[in-house]
């Protein structure tokens, strides 16, 4: 299994997710109802994700960058903690 992978089946398993898989370096999400909240939060922890706008489509959307497996860990479970906070 790719980073990108496990990074994509981790995000799967939260509820209150989106997920959009690709094939590049980056995972697409989209959190409904909470994405400025969940970008705020991230960048609070010392995360940063590319918000996405521009289009009714892609609101509460981000673009999140596969990294290594700690990275990844590191960005999961400050997300985690970033929607427990909304």
């Amino acid at each position: 299994m790719t980073e990108r992978e496990r990074l994509i089946a981790a995000l799967g398993k939260r509820t209150a997710i989106d997920v959009y898989p690709s094939a590049a370096n980056f995972v697409f999400i989209r959190v409904p109802g909470h994405g400025d909240r969940t970008v705020a939060g991230l960048a609070d922890r010392g995360v940063l994700v590319r918000r996405l706008r521009g289009h009714p489509l892609l609101a509460d959307s981000m673009r999140v960058t596969v990294g290594t497996p700690e990275q990844n860990d590191r960005f999961l479970a400050t997300l985690d903690a970033a929607l427990a906070d909304g």
